[in-house]
């Protein structure tokens, strides 16, 4: 409790007007959408991104050894060239 106490001592006391909008808001979505609810979807959320980021790192994966065999493939054309 010390640190809320801490954390809420040092907020400055001209925060602008709209700050109180702010956590009202934040307030109402958080009741109107509670973390138990949304935790199912935040899992799909997290397994998707993580396929698509393995999808896309192989891809790129792919294509820097596509490339580095090219430019291996020129360097030796080159180099055997008359």
């Amino acid at each position: 409790m010390s640190y809320v106490h801490h954390l809420l001592s040092r907020v400055p006391d001209d925060l602008p007007d709209y700050v109180e909008e702010v956590i009202a808001t934040a307030h109402s979505l958080f009741c109107k959408y509670p973390p138990e609810k949304l935790a199912g979807a935040v899992e799909r959320y997290l397994k998707e991104r993580l396929a698509r980021w393995c999808y896309e790192s192989s891809v790129s994966s792919y294509l820097k050894l596509r490339v580095r065999n090219f430019n291996l493939l020129v360097f030796v054309f080159i180099l055997a060239w008359p």
